[in-house]
């Protein structure tokens, strides 16, 4: 795998550990009356999306357990909505980043055993 794309993935698994630290056991409730996690939350989704379309399509084609397309899009949703934040749209894109990570660590492990093959 080439240094840029694990570099890639190993920021979006940077965020994504962040972001489930955080909301693990959390409610809407508690992000509507934190806007420091609300910015926090918002801006991790964010680098995850511009992440995403650092990885080569190929290489997205080959791991598509990962929906890469709904990590750019989030991303994409979040900066054109600048003067108002859903904050039911970002509480619902974190609920599936536990699953996430575990998808990334299987491609990770995967491209590493293929690599020393």
């Amino acid at each position: 795998m080439p240094l840029l794309q694990n570099d890639f993935l190993k920021r979006i698994a940077e965020e994504a550990a962040f972001i489930t630290s955080q909301t693990t056991g959390a409610s809407l409730l508690d992000l509507q009356q934190n806007i420091v996690l609300q910015r926090a939350l918002m801006w991790s989704l964010e680098v995850m999306g511009r992440a995403a379309q650092h990885i080569e399509h190929t290489f997205r084609q080959k791991h598509a357990t990962i929906d890469w397309q709904t990590l750019i899009s989030t991303k994409e949703r979040l900066e054109k909505e600048y003067s108002y934040f859903d904050l039911n749209f970002v509480f619902t894109a974190c609920q599936p980043i536990p699953n996430l990570i575990i998808e990334i660590e299987k491609i990770v492990n995967t491209e590493e055993n293929a690599n020393k093959q």
